[in-house]
């Protein structure tokens, strides 16, 4: 009896919130309806009140939180030409024109000819428009982004997200700066690797990877690293060693580890404990040559941790 009675009040609750925050957002005030809509959906959680919670904050011009909102209900958003439009002008004002290229292309397949096109040249109208009305903003974030290089590594992790900020072609022009400086960080280029292969370019890079040595890599061509047989067998083995308390936390150290190796880590590593032993830095196990990959992979995490 109780709980029913809870479970009532809650309903009605949300409905005054509701019936507030649709009066705020239809008289533009958002703030207020930011409010009403945010309790609400902290109640129950739905994509109605997802949409309108979203249409509240990008009034408010809060972006970059609408467009994370959305993650949450992503196939309601794409899956309806005017909301995938709204979404893709809120990751534009959001400055996330890498992600707002990824979407497309991940549901272009999906779409009719006329569709791929409307929303390839709206994707392209909204990078003219940052790099037209913000040029200052935009040379600053470019110069930042190809000299990564030049900067320590706790400047580097911020310079990631900048990169994501950067328009399709002259995120390309970066990751060539990117993949090839030694004194990038290995995170950063796994990461960018990941975006080119998401964004499904096939020209050739110069990469430099973790033995210091140069290689050419074809981003369309490589393998997602978490689908990967290797990497599930790992998960599947640490998550199931998970009596201790541990298996989850040696499991995160080694897919840290592990992505690192990205792209040659399938052919580099086997599954066995050998490589366990050098992933999760064991010392007493090494031989003189798995030392190597192993301070190799541990320096670099220290490195990025600092």
């Amino acid at each position: 009896m109780i709980e029913e009675e809870a479970d009532l009040m809650e309903e009605t609750d949300y409905q005054r919130l509701y019936n507030d925050g649709i009066v705020a957002l239809s008289a533009g005030k958002f703030q207020q309806a930011s409010m009403s809509f945010t309790t609400c959906y902290s109640i129950k959680a739905n994509f109605r009140t997802n949409y309108l919670l979203f249409l509240a904050l990008t009034g408010q011009g809060q972006f970059s939180d609408a467009f994370l909102l959305a993650q949450k209900y992503l196939r309601d958003y794409v899956t309806d030409n005017e909301r995938f439009e709204q979404l893709l002008s809120t990751g534009a004002q959001a400055k996330k024109f890498v992600e707002i290229r990824k979407l497309y292309l991940a549901v272009s397949a999906y779409m009719s000819d006329k569709e791929k096109r409307y929303f390839l040249e709206l994707i392209n109208q909204l990078e003219r428009e940052f790099v037209s009305s913000k040029p200052k903003i935009y040379k600053s974030l470019k110069k930042k982004v190809i000299y990564c290089g030049a900067c320590d590594l706790f400047e580097q992790r911020s310079v990631l997200n900048m990169a994501k900020s950067l328009p399709f072609a002259d995120y390309l022009e970066a990751a060539v700066f990117l993949l090839k400086d030694p004194n990038v960080h290995q995170l950063i280029k796994v990461n960018v690797l990941d975006d080119l292969r998401l964004l499904k370019i096939s020209d050739n890079y110069d990469f430099y990877f973790l033995d210091h040595n140069f290689y050419q890599v074809s981003p369309s061509t490589l393998h997602a690293f978490a689908a990967s047989k290797l990497y599930n067998r790992f998960e599947n083995s640490f998550l199931q060693k998970g009596e201790d308390g541990l298996g989850k936390e040696r499991w995160a150290e080694l897919r840290l580890k592990l992505s690192l190796l990205y792209p040659f880590e399938i052919d580099l590593v086997s599954f066995s404990s050998r490589w366990q032993h050098i992933l999760l830095y064991e010392k007493e196990f090494l031989s003189v040559s798995d030392q190597k990959w192993a301070d190799r992979l541990e320096s670099s995490i220290a490195a990025w941790n600092v």
